[in-house]
């Protein structure tokens, strides 16, 4: 298992990708900031986006991370060379989940970064934002919530890959739940109002939990069962996927 991580880790590193990810982060996020005129504390708040971009760029990488080796008629012989196929799963997890939270670190950095260049002192980090909160404690508990719920989409991410082995497929089902997930929820919800408490369980409603955490409540959960939701699919998602990697023929 500490062989399969060391090399994963290693191969990963010495791609071009993960870089180009920070990369593309940051001009996101400096998208996210264009006007400069119009920036809110709610979008600083946000770190300008940066869990949204952060959960996009993971998708991206998540799908290509087991397609590659078949692309490149390595995963027989990585597959080989293990004990077995699931401590491959593993480890490309364990690589998916250090590099989320490398670019939530770098993207708390960033929201630093573009509110002093566009904003200067517009907004202060210590003021009151929202239900008590700071705007810096909120920007951290929003980071904190993508933190969460990268469990959930890199789980995610590895099960449809094994399941459809395209990347073009796992790709558009993750930007759908990126940008649609919190809306399908609510339409789902309103439709079927006298089932709410059930229906608020729903995989789509887990990704309020990036900006609920702050304070902001669209979920209709509080927010330790929101986090419990993330964490149960979390698993579920990983249970199958693992199932799934060790069925798929190599």
């Amino acid at each position: 298992m500490q062989t399969n991580f060391s090399h994963e880790l290693f191969k990963f590193t010495n791609r071009h990708v993960p870089r180009y990810g920070i990369i593309i982060l940051f001009l996101l996020m400096v998208y996210t900031a264009i006007p400069t005129n119009n920036i809110s504390s709610n979008i600083v708040a946000q770190g300008f986006s940066a869990g949204q971009w952060i959960c996009i760029i993971i998708i991206a990488l998540a799908s290509d991370t087991i397609t590659m080796e078949y692309r490149n008629n390595t995963m027989s012989t990585i597959v080989y060379k293990s004990k077995n196929k699931i401590s491959v799963y593993i480890s490309k997890l364990f690589v998916l989940i250090i590099y989320g939270v490398l670019l939530l670190v770098i993207g708390v950095l960033f929201s630093f970064l573009i509110k002093f260049l566009a904003a200067r002192s517009k907004f202060s980090w210590l003021s009151t934002y929202h239900e008590g909160h700071s705007l810096l404690n909120s920007l951290l508990l929003n980071m904190g919530g993508t933190a969460i719920y990268l469990l959930f989409i890199i789980t995610l991410s590895m099960l449809l890959i094994s399941l459809f082995k395209n990347n073009a497929t796992v790709i558009i089902i993750g930007l759908a739940i990126a940008f649609l997930g919190a809306d399908l929820s609510n339409v789902l919800i309103a439709a079927l109002p006298n089932l709410k408490s059930i229906l608020a369980w729903n995989p789509f409603n887990m990704i309020n939990v990036i900006n609920q955490l702050s304070g902001v409540n669209s979920s209709h959960l509080s927010n330790i069962e929101l986090i419990v939701g993330n964490i149960v699919y979390s698993i579920l998602f990983l249970i199958l996927g693992f199932w799934t990697f060790k069925k798929r023929p190599i």
